[in-house]
């Protein structure tokens, strides 16, 4: 279960790290420069003393991660321009990025290896909706969970955000 390793790897980061300070709950985009600036944060710059240009930002980020072993998830990259400032300069440090794009650019330019994720069984899409409806739920609704399932074709994020919907309605 890909998603499902994804997930529970980035839930653990984003718990165990520094870096998880860089999260935005709210779902909203970060622009690569507020997202150098949250890694800075994180990693004891004072924000008084952040450079001014993305640049100079992502230069002093690089240095700073020269000596460290860190891995970067960044989610739903718009496109490589996005990133590209955040990747570092260290063979030590790790980046884990998920796109709607193939992002040809960074295989191209930096080595980077695609990995295409085909779609969820109905296994696997009943277990994401149990594991965001709660089993009871899913067992009480199964023809309900069968239209969303279906409804959104197997795709991961879809069916996350139905059953986000889904749950919303309980509220």
């Amino acid at each position: 279960m890909r998603w499902r390793a994804a997930e529970r790897a980035a839930s653990w980061l984003a718990a165990s790290s520094a870096a998880g300070g860089c999260f935005d709950p709210s779902g909203m985009p970060l622009q690569a420069g507020e997202a150098i600036r949250g890694f800075l944060e994180a990693l004891g710059v004072p924000s008084g003393q952040i450079p001014a240009t993305i640049e100079t930002q992502a230069g002093l980020l690089r240095s700073m991660m020269a000596s460290r072993s860190v891995l970067i998830v960044a989610d739903n990259a718009r496109d490589a321009d996005q990133v590209r400032p955040l990747l570092p300069g260290n063979r030590a440090c790790l980046v884990l990025l998920t796109s709607r794009c193939q992002l040809i650019g960074l295989v191209a330019a930096y080595g980077a290896t695609p990995i295409g994720l085909g779609l969820l069984t109905r296994a696997e899409a009943l277990q994401l909706l149990g594991h965001r409806l709660g089993g009871h739920r899913l067992a009480d609704e199964t023809c309900a969970a069968e239209e969303l399932i279906t409804g959104c074709a197997g795709l991961p994020l879809a069916l996350t955000v139905a059953a986000a919907r889904a749950t919303a309605r309980l509220g």
